[in-house]
């Protein structure tokens, strides 16, 4: 399986980013082979938290592990196929081996937060 771990840095030995869309960069494992390889997030500029999402839906990652990502980001993802897992901490080499013995529970997608706006003369479109 193809996992992505939000990280802090370029290594197996550097920590889980606990907020997945601030990631400096993305490590990339193939949990069947164990090859890892860095990849920067270059969707970390995007204001709607999803350049993150893009990057890792064409890289073809079939899970996440992460820290935490906001309830829509965490939706766009499991909508994509991809398997969120939150919660996660330590260094990446560790959260992949807990993964790979089962150790991590797999985050409920929430749905989409419904986001509302205010108009003139204040009515709400939701």
């Amino acid at each position: 399986m193809k996992v992505a771990i939000s990280s802090k840095g370029d290594s197996r030995n550097a920590q889980v980013e606990p907020r997945f869309a601030r990631a400096t960069y993305f490590l990339i494992v193939d949990t069947d082979n164990m090859t890892f390889h860095a990849m920067k997030n270059r969707g970390m500029a995007d204001p709607t938290d999803t350049g993150p999402v893009r990057l890792l839906i064409y890289a073809g990652v079939q899970a996440v592990l992460t820290g935490d990502c906001e309830p829509n980001v965490r939706h766009l993802l499991t909508t994509s196929g991809i398997r969120v897992f939150q919660g996660v901490s330590g260094t990446v080499g560790g959260a992949v081996e807990r993964l790979r013995k089962g150790w991590l529970a797999e985050s409920p997608d929430p749905g989409a937060r419904r986001h509302c706006t205010v108009g003139v003369g204040g009515a709400r479109r939701c």
